[in-house]
């Protein structure tokens, strides 16, 4: 028995310092990108003329990691707040565009950047609108009335035509929900408040 664990033991020492070696080796291996920084970017241009702008936003960004060009770097911004656009994401895209309006922007394209910044906060606020719009849709349909409720207000608040839209009852409803709905004493003011306002828009 003692020989069996005697030569255990030896064989996990010899081991050992291979696998130190091992690992000592691998650590010491130089990690490339998979692109040069003109090949990233010419692929980032080629997918953004595709209209590909999520992949493109992969290259772009690793672009950005790969360089410390000033004015590269702000043309980068300014292409990544051009994608962020296009799929939607106003409020990042206002984010890069402003980052790249404080670099080493062309007069042109500062002056792209500064008239896209001046309605994307409409943009963005009417796509939070519809977003919440949609939401309380879903919650009434699911009869979540209550959730639906507060989603619904919202994106009144923010876009007030999105009211024509609505032919679903849920104003109905909500007043029902509200007029028979006990509340503690803390939330019956916000209650009383909501039912005001949706017998208002009810007309």
């Amino acid at each position: 028995m003692k020989k069996y664990l005697l030569s255990a033991v030896l064989c996990v020492g010899c081991l050992l310092p291979v696998q130190a070696q091992t690992g000592k080796t691998a650590s010491a291996e130089e990690v490339t990108a998979p692109y040069s920084l003109n090949n990233c970017l010419s692929r980032a241009e080629e997918l953004f003329r595709s209209n590909n702008y999520r992949d493109a936003l992969i290259f772009y960004f690793e672009g950005m990691s790969m360089t410390a060009n000033d004015e590269v770097k702000a043309r980068l911004h300014f292409r990544i707040g051009e994608c962020l656009e296009a799929i939607r994401r106003f409020d990042f895209a206002t984010y890069h565009y402003k980052l790249a309006v404080k670099g080493k922007l062309p007069e042109l394209l500062v002056s792209r950047a500064i008239m896209k910044l001046e309605h994307l906060p409409e943009l963005a606020q009417t796509e939070e609108a519809t977003r919440l719009f949609k939401r309380a849709m879903e919650l009434y349909r699911r009869r979540n009335i209550r959730d639906a409720i507060d989603d619904y207000l919202a994106s009144l608040r923010l876009m007030p035509t999105l009211m024509a839209q609505d032919e679903s009852g849920l104003i109905e409803d909500a007043v029902k929900y509200l007029t028979f709905l006990s509340e503690t004493k803390e939330r019956e003011p916000d209650r009383l408040l909501k039912l005001a306002t949706l017998l208002e828009l009810r007309g």
